[in-house]
């Protein structure tokens, strides 16, 4: 029968789909848009919306490991767990280059780029562990299959 080895190509190819590639943004995204896109704003309210966003995908981080441990046998969790530990590690080191390469530029500019590059590196956790859910879960349903970066 020939659609069977349509149906494994479409499963196949769907399995490399990531929720930034459909759907849609996410509730964080459109908020940080919408927190950067004051045209009154200075460095520093650029700086917050950032340090904003970086709080929202921590809490967001949180939800999606315990949703994702939930489902998980006693082995793969101490797995998890292993390689979440370790992720905390690279993202503690991560913020302190962050800090102190942006931190020895002149301007103020770089305060904001800091921001975004520390939240970015939440956010791209929060994706993995997504792409984690969403690789066994047939409904479709785990993420709504949101996209985590906006078209512009």
């Amino acid at each position: 029968m020939r659609l069977r080895p349509f149906l494994m190509g479409a499963l196949i190819f769907g399995s490399f789909l990531s929720p930034c590639q459909a759907g849609l943004l996410h509730p964080l995204v459109v908020k940080t848009q919408k927190c950067l896109q004051n045209p009154e704003n200075t460095t520093q309210d650029t700086v917050t919306c950032y340090v904003e966003a970086g709080k929202g995908w921590d809490k967001e981080l949180n939800i999606v490991y315990q949703t994702l441990t939930h489902r998980m046998s006693p082995a793969a969790k101490a797995s998890l767990k292993k390689a979440q530990e370790t992720w905390l590690t690279f993202r503690d080191q991560q913020f302190k280059f962050f800090e102190t390469y942006y931190g020895s530029m002149e301007g103020t500019i770089w305060a904001s780029v800091a921001a975004q590059m520390k939240a970015d590196v939440v956010k791209d956790r929060v994706m993995a562990l997504y792409s984690i859910l969403d690789s066994t879960d047939m409904s479709g349903e785990t993420s709504k299959n949101y996209r985590f970066e906006s078209d512009q």
